[in-house]
């Protein structure tokens, strides 16, 4: 979960950094705290949670903006229905594999790959990966990451 100050700033400013900015797909949404952000930036913002808490799943509804779709089915299963995006933001289930899997399903269909919790006291698995696949990236103060030059590119 996100908060004011701090946790906020580094993904407003990875924002403001990109040059494309129609349409966003976040994988992981649950409450929506990222996707109030990433609605001030950009045109649609697709977000992918199966949220299996109908709770959860009616807050979010109730709190989103206008400009926000909720697609809720898993990111395999997203990723066979969705062309592109100019940039797809990961921050679903953090294990390694996870993480490894939706940078496999989304790296080809879009123009910025990015993702939240880039951190490896709390998230070693969500480094890993990325790592893995990505040989620069950048990172910011929340812990969103944002894909450079892939590795073996």
């Amino acid at each position: 979960m996100r908060s004011p100050g701090n946790l906020t700033i580094g993904l407003q400013n990875m924002c403001q950094e990109m040059s494309h900015r129609n349409v966003l797909i976040e994988i992981g949404s649950h409450l929506g705290e990222s996707a109030r952000i990433f609605s001030e930036y950009f045109k649609t913002i697709v977000c992918v949670d199966p949220w299996p808490d109908e709770a959860v799943f009616d807050l979010f509804m109730s709190r989103k903006p206008k400009n926000v779709v909720a697609l809720r089915t898993t990111s395999i299963v997203a990723a066979g229905l969705v062309q592109g995006a100019d940039v797809v933001y990961i921050d679903g289930e953090h294990s390694y594999e996870n993480v490894k899997q939706d940078i496999l399903l989304w790296r080809d269909k879009c123009t910025t790959l990015c993702g939240h919790d880039y951190n490896l006291t709390g998230w070693p698995g969500v480094v890993q990966a990325v790592n893995e696949h990505y040989a620069t990236k950048k990172t910011y103060r929340d812990t969103s990451w944002r894909g450079g030059i892939r590795c073996g590119a």
